[in-house]
């Protein structure tokens, strides 16, 4: 098996935990073939960790891999998964961040899922990416991503609001005045469209749900769409410009693109232990249903 090793370079969680983790996997080589990111490369090198025959990937697109194993928090996730959307390949993310919503395995557990991903019990399920899209005023495609989260537009070095005219299948469903407008997956429900009021979706739902970012206005709220549509957003600002976030990373965009939005056709292969639960998840990293008076 093909496995490329990922992950931060700044720990959050126990040293000796995370130490022991690494142990465990780079014991897997050589009877697996395993790289390790650059980044992580580097940093294991600086901790004193010996990489003897074992070789450095330095990612540029999609990789060629069986399992990418990404270890940190969910960021580390939003970042590699990335590298293997659209192809066979799985991840697995083990948790030494903060969260972990995404990142569900903890550094303890990961030999008894390894055990799970031997014997073929380990939970494996699909996810759905978006992609997004900008053309300028003459209709030139001039930047193009995937995101597993979500797309949001957003004000840039103003205080000003910005105006976003959303259009769905080409037909204007709205004129929004705020600081943005936020497109979201399913997997992204969680995340920053949890912070705005959307509501939580389960991951396996073919739907997208559009949520205004402080909107100027007592009665926008959010909605939930199927996942065939096609978004368009025009935005107007004061400053002339606009920042696109595509799963938290930031590209400067200027009055007269057009971000264009809608499902793709790949899809990322999320692997978890058999003992994974979305709804457990739910309840012990955010608290969902839980009664402090209790």
């Amino acid at each position: 098996m093909k496995i490329l090793l990922c992950g931060s370079v700044h720990q959050k969680s126990n040293p000796e935990s995370f130490r022991q983790l690494i142990k465990t996997i780079l014991a897997l080589h050589p009877e697996h073939s395993l790289q390790i990111e650059q980044r992580l490369y580097t940093y294991l090198l600086s901790e004193g960790f010996s990489l003897g025959g074992i070789s450095i990937c330095t990612p540029r697109g999609v990789v060629d891999t069986d399992l990418l194993i990404s270890v940190g928090g969910d960021g580390t996730f939003l970042r590699t998964a990335k590298l293997i959307a659209g192809t066979k390949a799985g991840i697995i993310g083990i948790n030494s961040g903060h969260l972990g919503f995404l990142a569900s395995l903890q550094p303890e557990e990961f030999p008894h899922f390894w055990k799970e991903l031997e014997e073929g019990t380990a939970l494996s399920e699909e996810r759905d990416l978006l992609e997004c899209f900008v053309t300028d005023q003459e209709g030139r495609e001039t930047f193009r991503a995937l995101t597993l989260n979500e797309v949001a537009v957003m004000k840039r070095d103003t205080a000003s609001m910005i105006s976003v005219a959303t259009y769905i299948n080409g037909e204007l469903i709205a004129n929004t005045d705020g600081d943005g407008q936020l497109i979201s997956t399913p997997t992204g429900s969680t995340a920053y469209a949890l912070s705005v009021n959307g509501p939580v979706v389960h991951p396996h739902s073919p739907v997208v749900q559009i949520c205004s970012i402080a909107p100027h206005t007592l009665n926008m709220r959010p909605i939930v769409l199927p996942n065939s549509v096609e978004i368009e957003l025009h935005i107007e600002s004061r400053s002339g410009a606009f920042l696109l976030a595509i799963d938290g990373k930031s590209h400067p965009e200027t009055i007269g693109a057009t971000v264009h939005i809608r499902r793709s056709e790949k899809r990322l292969k999320v692997l978890h232990s058999q003992h994974y639960s979305f709804y457990q998840t739910l309840r012990q990293k955010l608290m969902w249903g839980q009664d402090p008076r209790l």
